[in-house]
């Protein structure tokens, strides 16, 4: 018994050395509900728009947006420079929005806007793009 304990001890490092720490940090948020991995991965086919304001400002701004149309932001992080959303009226609660901020300069953020449902991704963007339009920038 004491041989099986021993082999099992051992064994725990082991994974932990293989496997590496982040990948068991990502499952135990994908467990919680805290990954945003999924959104990540579809920011490739999201949408796009750069802003004249600076990403703290933007990143108010369109939190404030989010709320106001009743989403639920229930994960952000301005100094990652993402905001994930839920509870769109006309889509199925639990159907998330990422958007990611990334600074262009001073005065510049790009805002991005994935989801896994192509439809909320255009609704989301609407939002954000016509409620900061006058700070549209090329």
């Amino acid at each position: 018994m004491k041989k099986i304990n021993a082999n099992f001890i051992l064994l725990i490092p082991g994974f932990l050395i293989f496997c590496g720490c982040a990948s068991l940090k990502e499952t135990g948020k994908k467990v919680w509900g805290s990954s945003i991995e999924h959104l990540e991965k579809e920011r490739s086919h999201g949408r796009v728009q750069n802003f004249a304001l600076s990403l703290d400002q933007c990143f108010l701004e369109v939190e404030k947006l989010m709320t106001a149309t009743g989403a639920q932001v229930y994960l952000k992080d301005e100094q990652k420079g993402f905001l994930a959303a839920m509870n769109f009226k006309g889509h199925v609660d639990t159907t998330q929005a990422g958007i990611f901020f990334t600074r262009i300069e001073d005065a510049k953020t790009k805002v991005e806007v994935s989801s896994m449902s192509p439809k909320l991704v255009d609704d989301v963007s609407e939002i954000i793009f016509t409620g900061l339009k006058e700070f549209k920038t090329d």
